[in-house]
Order: C-alpha cells, then structure tokens, then sequence
C-alpha cells in the first residue's frame, strides 16, 4: 500500500464499499473490501475506536454469513473489548456488537451463551432507550428465533408481535425490517399450523425484499423457502417446487455451492420430491446436503440431525430400510447429542425416537433386539 492507501479516508472508503456490497448480498467481495479495511487499521492505529469496532463487527457478519464463524467470535470479542473500554460494560453501544456475537455463539449451537447475550441486550436497551425504540424490536426477534428454535413458541411469537407492532410505529409499512418481522412472524405461525393466517404475511414479506433488496438477495431465497414449504404442507406442489428451485440459484449465486443456505433450500425440494414420489432424485439431494452440512457443523448440530433424520425417511420411503436405519440411528443419536451440548430439548426429539422404533419394529427385529438397540443410543 502507498502512502495515500494508509489513511482515515481509504479505511473509510473500504469500510463502506464493503457495508454496501454486505447489503446487497455479495458476501465474497464483501469480505476483501473489510479485510483490506481491516488490514490499513492495523497499519494507521484502531481510532478512532468506534470506526475501528464498526469494521471489526461488519467483517464478522459477512463471516457469519459465510459460516466462519469461530473467526467471526474471534472479531467480536475483540469489537466488545473496544467498545466495553470506552463506554463500559452495560451501555447501548455495546448493543450491536453483543447482538451479533449472541447470532454467532446461536449458529455455534452454544445455546445458553447465547440465550444469557440476549436477555443481557434486551434490559441494557430497554432500560436507556425505552421500550419502543426500534433497537428494542431487533432484540425481541433476535430473541424470538432462539426460543422458537427451542420450542418455547408461545413466548416466541409474542416477542415477535412486540417486535412488528415496535417497527411498524417507527418505521411505517414499507421498511425492511417490517418484512423481516412479517417473515419471522408467518414463519412461527406456519409452525403452528396457521397456515391462512401465515401465508399473506409470507407474500407480503417476499415483495417487500423484492422490492427492498432485489430479486437475487438471500433474504428473498430464505422467504421463498418459507413459503414453499408452507405451500407443501398445503398440497400446492408445482408452485412450491419453482420457489424451491428459485431459492437455490439465489443462494447458489450469493454463497456457491457449497453454503448452509443452498443446503437448506436442496433439503426443502428433497422433501417435496420425496412426498411426489420421485425418491431416488430426492435422495441424491439429500446426500449433497449431508455432504454440506458434515463441511459446517459439528456432530449434535440440530441443521445436521434434521439432514440425517431426511435422508432416513427417503430411504425408508424407497424401502431401503437398512440405509434408512443407518441414517436415523445417527439423527436420534444426533438430537440426544445436541441436548448434551445445549442443555435445551430437541425440538422433535419424541417423534424421531418414535420413527426409529416403528422402523426397527419394520425390518423385523425381536422385541429383545430392538430395545437394546433403543437403549445403546447415547449423545455422548
């Protein structure tokens, strides 16, 4: 770097070139614009501090984003101590940082850490900025998609309400974060069979990243992904598969091939080819998702139980019941594993269990070796 590269203007100028192309969903040259940011700080000196802590939190998210995320722990820990020394431990401006680590320490599964971060940063911005601030409402749903996750839903989709009604005030009907309340909400709705009450928020929520974001964002992947899968449960089948294979060239363009997001979209098509019958082209899907998902996650992790529960169901849809007991056995170790690691419940623990079993019951197994083989299951 020369001389005019190594100044406050040109980390400046990387630091925003690198939000906006965060914001537009091009993780990739998102992450070379802020760590070129990063690397003219460690050049210049961090100050002032704040801009120094905005770069180290903005890198982080396009990590988080891009699933890397024990270097996106190591950048926030780091934006905490910058932010903590100046302003100390419990003010607003500690805020944002701690909402982004608890996103992080959630993706890592380490649940407890990440419930303790947002209940911390609900009471430290409820209590300086009142609560109606819009800040308030992006914790409440922070918040929300942990106890949704863990099955406390209730609760979650109360805060998500608070959460809409908050934006909504601040904010008016056409912001995006109304669509990223709107999606939340219909997607807790969704899980609770409200399925009329979820699917115009659902609309309304894919034209509000549309016209927000752009046809090609990954918020709009994610809500079509949403929608398709509400439009299965409702035996809608040609349109869910489009938005499926749309959400796939979305995050296949955004990510490569290889993100949780692309992961995630293939399994929901799995799905549906596996429910029309077409098993063998689902379980080829479902083994590219294993394939991701074993390159991200630790054993435990709840994305990668759900894969392998999957995988399981289409074998034993296509009558391969060895292969289908191969892949359940590892999903219902995996989900008593997960609740080793958490401390939480897994979610559908009851019913992968009970799916276990029937199979085992189907291949024919004597009673004596079926409980044994129930009884050997462990998370550790």
């Amino acid at each position: 770097m020369d001389n005019d590269e190594l100044s406050l203007g040109s980390v400046r100028r990387l630091h925003q070139h690198g939000v906006d192309l965060y914001e537009a969903g091009q993780y990739q040259e998102a992450e070379t614009q802020l760590r070129r940011a990063l690397d003219v700080w460690g050049k210049i000196g961090s100050n002032p501090q704040e801009e120094y802590s905005a770069t180290l939190n903005n890198l982080a998210l396009v990590l988080k984003e891009t699933k890397q995320l024990n270097e996106a722990e190591t950048l926030l820990r780091r934006a905490l101590e910058c932010v903590e020394q100046q302003h100390g431990p419990n003010h607003p401006a500690s805020t944002t940082t701690l909402n982004n680590l608890a996103g992080v320490l959630h993706d890592l599964n380490r649940l407890a850490e990440a419930e303790f971060f947002y209940g911390r940063i609900l009471a430290i911005d409820e209590k300086h900025l009142g609560p109606e601030h819009p800040n308030v409402a992006r914790d409440l749903s922070n918040y929300a998609g942990l106890l949704q996750q863990t099955n406390h839903i209730p609760e979650a989709e109360s805060l998500y309400r608070r959460a809409y009604a908050i934006d909504q005030k601040a904010f008016g009907s056409d912001h995006t974060e109304i669509g990223n309340d709107l999606n939340n909400l219909a997607q807790l709705l969704d899980q609770r069979g409200k399925h009329e009450e979820a699917e115009p928020l659902f609309r309304t929520a894919l034209q509000n990243y549309e016209k927000n974001l752009g046809p090609k964002h990954p918020s709009v992947a994610a809500c079509l992904n949403n929608l398709g899968l509400l439009l299965c449960k409702t035996n809608r089948m040609p349109e869910a598969e489009a938005l499926f294979r749309r959400a796939i060239n979305i995050s296949k363009d955004c990510f490569g091939k290889n993100h949780e997001s692309v992961s995630r979209s293939l399994s929901n098509l799995a799905a549906l080819l596996r429910s029309t019958r077409r098993i063998p082209e689902a379980i080829a899907l479902l083994r590219r998702c294993l394939s991701i998902d074993e390159a991200i996650y630790e054993p435990g992790h709840i994305e990668l139980v759900t894969t392998c529960a999957n995988l399981g169901y289409a074998f034993m849809a296509s009558g391969q019941l060895i292969e289908a007991e191969k892949f359940l056995r590892r999903a219902a170790n995996g989900c008593l594993k997960f609740e080793v690691i958490t401390g939480y419940d897994f979610p559908r623990k009851n019913e992968l269990l009970y799916d276990y079993r029937k199979l085992l019951v189907q291949m024919r197994l004597g009673k004596t070796e079926i409980e044994a083989k129930m009884k050997s299951l462990s998370g550790l």
